[in-house]
């Protein structure tokens, strides 16, 4: 599965102007606003009814037979739904990229899911330990930006050793 391949046919049904492409991009732009909305007001549970729908939505502008959807990420997605561990699952980017996002159902952490992949579902498909887990948060504050003069920028930052005044 390449995501340029995935977005070549994507953009081959857009220019088409298939009538179920331009009807799903119009659906993903007005439940991006939805969703927006949801998450200013920190609905959790009706965000997990956009991002699966926004999941369904990629695969079929995707096409059926795309591969935007790998296998080993069909099987966690659904086992962790059918054992009530997620409320929703996707894979973010273009062309499905490989960041897969979950929204953990209450009284689940990230810890328990995790385990529960790593140790129920690897067995059926090997890929699954090439995952690496990370624990997001959404910012209260949002993004916060600054103007600094030339003289107070300092490039250094990344520089990992440190200089002795």
């Amino acid at each position: 599965r390449l995501a340029k391949n995935i977005l070549q046919n994507v953009l081959r049904r857009w220019a088409r102007r298939n009538r179920e492409i331009v009807k799903t991009v119009e659906s993903l732009v007005q439940d991006a606003y939805a969703l927006s909305n949801l998450l200013e007001k920190g609905d959790i549970g009706a965000m997990a009814d956009y991002l699966n729908r926004y999941w369904d939505q990629k695969k079929m502008m995707a096409g059926e037979q795309s591969g935007a959807e790998p296998e080993v990420v069909r099987v966690v997605l659904t086992e962790l739904m059918a054992r009530k561990r997620i409320t929703a699952g996707a894979l973010c980017g273009a062309g499905g990229g490989g960041f897969m996002v979950l929204l953990l159902a209450k009284d689940h952490c990230m810890e328990g899911v995790k385990k529960f992949v790593e140790t129920e579902l690897s067995g059926s498909n090997e890929g699954i330990l090439n995952f690496t887990w990370h624990n997001c948060t959404v910012s209260n504050d949002g993004i916060s930006t600054s103007q600094v003069t030339s003289d107070e920028f300092n490039l250094n930052w990344s520089n990992t050793t440190t200089q002795e005044s």
